[in-house]
């Protein structure tokens, strides 16, 4: 299943039986969200052709949007590392735990490096384009200390510590 929430790409392969109670917990579903970097894509949309259609039975309208990274410009990817076990297909596990091709010798992390993804989305065109525009996001969040921090010296840490210092001490605690 593709969910797509603004700029960001997430990809679930669910797994419902589990094999649990044999060392690490294995989960039931894997997911990868790639995040696209602000500012630095260029996106177009387009109605699906016949042929795409075709390979997603019962759907009843598709797009396929196309995003280019711009240059110097890379994917962020989240959820790497989770256990994942499907006895029912270890084809799945070979692409997530393996890096085992996917087809074509091409592996998820071959996909994940490349500069252009194509995606197939159950909705319009023009409702891809709004939901993937920039101008609809919030501002970046940032803490609101500034970007220049200088480290004190080890001198100043010291005078500090000295200034700070009360007449009642703590007393050692022992356990």
């Amino acid at each position: 299943m593709y969910v797509i929430d603004s700029v960001m790409l997430i990809i679930r392969l669910d797994n419902r039986k589990i094999d649990a109670g044999k060392g690490i917990s294995q989960s039931e579903h894997y997911s990868l969200n790639i995040r696209f970097p602000r500012g630095q894509i260029d996106m177009t949309a387009e109605q699906a052709g016949a042929e795409l259609v075709k390979m997603f039975p019962g759907a009843k309208f598709l797009s396929l949007a196309t995003v280019r990274l711009r240059d110097g410009a890379r994917v962020s990817v989240d959820g790497f590392g989770m256990p994942f076990k499907n006895t029912e297909r270890p084809d799945v596990e070979g692409w997530i735990n393996r890096n085992e091709p996917i087809v074509n010798g091409t592996t998820l992390l071959d996909l994940l490096a490349q500069r252009e993804f194509n995606v197939v989305i159950p909705l319009k065109p023009s409702a891809i384009e709004f939901e993937w525009n920039d101008a609809h996001l919030p501002p970046p969040f940032s803490y609101p200390y500034g970007t220049r921090h200088q480290w004190a010296t080890k001198e100043a840490y010291t005078k500090l510590f000295e200034a700070a210092k009360g007449k009642a001490m703590f007393r050692p605690a022992f356990r």
